[in-house]
């Protein structure tokens, strides 16, 4: 059985959301372990005390944009339609009854995972 070809636009939508989650999970933990080791610089004075107040700002700063930005929760949206769309692609390419509207929908159920809808 031959394979079909994946439309371009969805390969790249599939892309795009894996490069978005990966983006994500880094922006995750380097907020995460930013304001974790500037807690500690705080909470045990190694600096001078001249440096606590800007260090506590910085702790303030990384774990709220933590806070507001949910970086791990968009990381797990962009990851859950990336391999919702990935199954689906598999699908396309090995079945000739799979259409191309069916991958269409696929992408619009991504999207509303990504939204969180």
């Amino acid at each position: 059985m031959a394979q079909r070809q994946v439309p371009e636009e969805v390969e790249t939508k599939q892309s795009s959301w894996y490069r978005a989650s990966k983006k994500w999970y880094r922006i995750h933990y380097a907020l995460g372990i930013t304001a974790i080791v500037l807690s500690g610089f705080v909470a045990i004075p190694l600096l001078s005390p001249d440096w606590n107040p800007i260090v506590g700002v910085l702790t303030g700063i990384s774990a709220g944009l933590v806070t507001f930005l949910k970086p791990s929760e968009r990381a797990k949206g962009y990851h859950a339609a990336n391999c919702l769309l990935s199954l689906e692609t598999e699908k396309y390419r090995l079945d000739e009854q799979y259409t191309p509207l069916m991958l269409v929908a696929a992408q619009e159920r991504g999207q509303k995972i990504i939204d969180g809808n």
